[in-house]
C-alpha cells in the first residue's frame, strides 16, 4: 500500500512539473495603420508555455488610436483581444523565439473603459490573418505582428517592446554567471549547483528568479 501511495505522489508531482506557466508582460507598443504610426502606448501581453513545446499568445484589449492634427482631436477605437494558440517556440541561449501564421477571430475586450468593440460586430473580425514573430526572455518581450483587417481594408503592424531589451537581459545573466563565482544557483527541483560557471542548457533559479539557459 505504501508503494502504491508513493507512486501516486510521484506521478502527481511529475504532472505538476509539466503544468502550463503563464507570464504577463507590461510592454509598450507602436501601431502602424496603412503606413501611419501612433505614439508608443502601454500594452498587456500574456504568454502561456504549453507542455507540447508551443505557447499561447494573448494581446488583451487592443485599440486603435487616431489623431486629427488639424483639429487636435484624438480618437480611440476598441478592437478586441487577440489570442494565438499553439505558437511555435524554439529556445536558444536563454531566449524563446516564437513565430506563427494564423487566421483567427478577434474577440471583444473586457476593459470597462470601452463600451464598444469592433469585434462585437457580427462577422466583421471573424477571419483575420495574422503573422507574428518575435522573442522573449523571463523579463522582456519583443514581437512584430502583422494584422490584415480585410473587412476594414486596413493593414496593421504592431511592434511590442524592443528587441535589444530581450538580448540585453540574457547577456547580463550570462555575464553574472561568468564573473561572479559566489553566485548561488539551484535547479528547478531545488538542488544547489556547485559550479555555476559550467551550466548546461536548462531552467535554473538564480537570485530567486527563474532563468532559462
Amino acid at each position: 500500500m505504501k508503494k502504491i501511495l508513493l507512486s501516486l505522489i510521484l506521478g502527481l508531482t511529475a504532472v505538476a512539473g509539466m503544468a502550463q506557466t503563464t507570464k504577463t508582460y507590461n510592454e509598450k507598443l507602436v501601431v502602424t495603420v496603412n503606413n501611419v504610426s501612433t505614439d508608443s502606448i502601454p500594452a498587456n501581453i500574456q504568454i502561456t508555455k504549453n507542455t507540447d513545446g508551443t505557447c499561447d499568445f494573448s494581446l488583451k484589449n487592443f485599440c486603435l488610436i487616431t489623431k486629427d492634427e488639424d483639429e487636435g482631436v484624438t480618437d480611440t477605437t476598441g478592437v478586441g483581444t487577440i489570442v494565438l494558440k499553439g505558437v511555435k517556440m524554439d529556445t536558444q541561449d536563454g531566449i524563446n523565439n516564437i513565430s506563427t501564421e494564423q487566421t483567427i477571430a478577434i474577440v471583444p475586450g473586457d476593459d470597462p473603459k470601452y463600451d464598444y468593440w469592433l469585434a462585437e460586430e457580427e462577422g466583421l473580425l471573424d477571419e483575420v490573418p495574422i503573422v507574428l514573430s518575435g522573442k522573449f526572455s523571463e523579463d522582456n518581450l519583443y514581437v512584430n505582428i502583422d494584422i490584415n483587417m480585410v473587412a476594414l481594408e486596413q493593414k496593421i503592424n504592431v511592434v511590442v517592446g524592443q528587441e535589444k531589451n530581450v538580448t540585453t537581459s540574457i547577456n547580463s545573466v550570462n555575464a553574472c554567471n561568468e564573473n561572479n563565482h559566489s553566485i548561488v544557483v539551484y535547479t528547478i527541483n531545488g538542488i544547489r549547483i556547485a559550479n555555476s560557471n559550467a551550466l548546461s542548457k536548462g531552467i535554473y533559479i538564480i537570485d530567486g528568479k527563474k532563468i532559462i539557459k
